[in-house]
């Protein structure tokens, strides 16, 4: 394991034990379930977000979500030899647990526009995967979360939210992973296809919990679910565009205002050149006369520079 390099022998056999019940779990039954409309997520759910990127997940569905430093990714100073999750405080659906998360800065993996290219791999609770999840660092009151923050920086673990975060020793296979929400920017026929193909029998929905696809479901009601998310991801875009650029003629406009505010605190025969240099066509008496309507229009008949 030279992944392991600098720890001590003691650390090293725990370490070995863990990736052990990991190997002995990997070609456990996907238990599948079978959500409503809207997926609820039990107590205690662990959620692992991550970029939608073909290579990583096709690593996680061979075996399995696991430390990086396993990969020789470096790790963020805190869970050193731990896969890092989001915990579910309590029973709620996807799109509550969304709109409700306030872990340190916010982090969610389904945040409305933090998590539209990103997934978020769901791991319901499953007493089968307790020997090796009970591996917790942030499982204080525990004599295999004590061993586990060995591992770790605990200067560096919150102190407030620890009951919505996991940190578990090594990983947690593939098996158990119950569902996959997709952020919409993700969501083509395509990409969910791979999705079935790399994870059969998990749910997959929208970050808002919306349900997608779910084991059964005919491939008919897979492609209107998809395209129905695609409509609704235009319009929301065509919106935002319009929205940018109704904003952008505001700050023209409000540039323009600001000009000719500025022109009108000038003298009357200042004003009447600058009709003139503009192309304004008329005589002498017409630009003085332009220039006093501005200047009255704008509040500004007295004041000159």
């Amino acid at each position: 394991m030279a992944f392991a390099d600098g720890l001590s022998h003691s650390q090293k056999e725990i370490l070995f034990k863990q990736i052990q019940r990991f190997n002995n779990c990997i070609k456990l039954e996907r238990r599948v379930v079978v959500p409503g409309e809207k997926v609820i997520l039990p107590k205690g759910t662990r959620i692992h977000g991550t970029p939608y990127n073909e290579k990583i997940i096709n690593s996680i569905s061979k075996g399995g979500i696991i430390t990086g430093q396993f990969f020789d990714i470096p790790e963020d100073n805190e869970t050193f030899f731990c896969a890092d999750f989001h915990k579910v405080p309590d029973d709620m659906t996807l799109d509550e647990y969304a709109e409700n998360f306030t872990y340190r800065d916010g982090r969610c993996p389904f945040r409305k526009n933090l998590g539209k290219e990103t997934i978020g791999l769901i791991l319901f609770p499953d007493e089968r995967s307790d020997e090796i999840t009970k591996y917790d660092c942030f499982e204080k009151d525990t004599v295999e979360g004590k061993i586990t923050r060995d591992f770790v920086n605990e200067s560096g673990l919150p102190i407030d939210d620890k009951e919505m975060v996991s940190g578990i020793l090594f990983g947690i296979p593939s098996s158990f992973i119950t569902g996959i929400a997709m952020g919409d920017l993700t969501i083509t026929i395509e990409n969910v296809k791979r999705i079935i193909s790399l994870f059969p029998g998990a749910f997959i929905t929208r970050a808002s919990g919306e349900i997608i696809y779910r084991d059964g479901d005919s491939m008919e009601l897979l492609e209107e679910r998809v395209k129905s998310v695609q409509r609704e991801c235009k319009v929301e875009e065509l919106e935002n565009e319009k929205k940018e650029l109704e904003n952008k003629l505001e700050d023209e406009v409000d540039e323009k205002e600001e000009l000719w505010d500025a022109i009108a605190k000038l003298s009357i025969e200042s004003i009447a050149e600058i009709y003139k240099e503009l192309g304004w066509q008329g005589e002498e008496e017409d630009f003085i006369r332009f220039a006093k309507d501005l200047k009255s229009s704008r509040g500004d008949t007295n004041k000159t520079l």
